[in-house]
Parts: C-alpha cells; structure tokens; sequence
C-alpha cells in the first residue's frame, strides 16, 4: 500500500542524498503511520548524524514501544559514535 510506497522512497532518498534523506526521515518521525515512524527511527539512527538525536528525542514518548525502544537505543549509539 501506499506506505510501503514512503518506506521505500525514504530508503532512496537517502541513499541518493544522506542530508535530505535524513532530513525528511526527521519529518517522517511524526506520520500518523507507525510503521512509517518505525523507518524513519531506523534511518535516523542509520545515518549515524548527530543531528537525528534531537529529532530520536521527541519521539521517546511515541504511543507506539518499539518507536519509544528503537529512538531510546539510537540516540545511545549515535552518542556513542560521536565520542
């Protein structure tokens, strides 16, 4: 369906230009889809930039737990790449 449709076109568009993918995987962050959520915790935290830990923060208290648990874990290892 049409989600897997925006799954998909955020996997390209990072992988064509990590900036922009990683900057629309931050507005993804708030999609009323969670499983679109879900990807876009997943790029964020893929994109090993320390500009998604801010982003991986507001949704620490998303309804869904594994966006919580992912975002949680992400901003972990982000932090601890950036040292």
């Amino acid at each position: 369906g049409e989600r897997y449709n925006q799954i998909a076109a955020l996997d390209a568009i990072l992988n064509i230009d990590p900036e922009i993918g990683l900057s629309s995987a931050i507005s993804e962050l708030q999609d009323e889809n969670v499983d679109v959520r879900r990807n876009a915790v997943i790029i964020c935290i893929q994109s090993g930039n320390a500009r998604a830990i801010d982003a991986l923060k507001l949704v620490l208290e998303d309804e869904d737990f594994e966006v919580r648990f992912y975002a949680k874990q992400g901003i972990k290892r982000i932090e601890k790449q950036q040292f």
